[in-house]
């Protein structure tokens, strides 16, 4: 009997290169141990979330929860920079501290030398903050920072930042702020390069 299953994975070429992709799974439990090992193959973790579509909105969340931080992360670089120090020291000390993660690090480039390299755009972050909103209505979970940050993605998008990496919130983020950025040509780690 055939079985139909849900693998939504997280990471990039790059991540994966690195051997970081992860990936989210929902069907029935027996099928997934059924295939466990071989999706181990593809990544360093493949986790089991129940039975259905529910790996879909775990995606979601995930890619929801990435926007916030961007926005978060551009926010608090940005203030930290106007305050006199650079954002390759901001973000080094940053990743460095207890609060420093592989996405941290992994954005600390785009954020140092302004290169928004697509690998994943604003409209598509966009789209899954839309489908998240539509499933907390249905599952009548509030959620106001993420409703707030789907503003500033909107207004990005609005901006023209549409084929280029969602990290351009930074660029939003700085003329609001009334500052014009320039590269930080300086070499920083992303955590992912072996």
């Amino acid at each position: 009997m055939c079985c139909s299953m849900a693998a939504p994975v997280s990471g990039n070429p790059k991540v994966v290169r690195a051997g970081k992709l992860t990936l989210a799974v929902s069907g029935p439990e027996d099928a997934f141990e059924q295939v466990r090992d071989l999706l181990l193959v593809l990544g360093r973790g493949a986790t089991y979330l129940g039975e259905g579509d529910v790996a879909r909105l775990v995606k979601i969340c995930h890619n929801v929860f990435l926007g916030v931080m961007i926005q978060s992360l551009t926010e608090i670089t940005l203030l930290a920079e106007r305050g006199g120090t650079t954002r390759a020291a901001f973000l080094s000390f940053l990743n460095d501290s207890v609060l420093g993660s592989t996405f941290t690090r992994y954005k600390t480039p785009a954020l140092v030398r302004l290169d928004f390299t697509p690998t994943f755009t604003m409209p598509l972050l966009s789209k899954d903050f839309d489908l998240a909103y539509d499933a907390a209505h249905d599952l009548a979970v509030p959620m106001p920072l993420a409703v707030a940050t789907a503003q500033l993605v909107a207004s990005a998008v609005g901006a023209g930042h549409r084929d280029l990496d969602f990290a351009t919130l930074i660029l939003e983020q700085a003329r609001r702020a009334g500052m014009t950025l320039e590269p930080e040509n300086v070499e920083v780690d992303d955590g992912l390069s072996p």
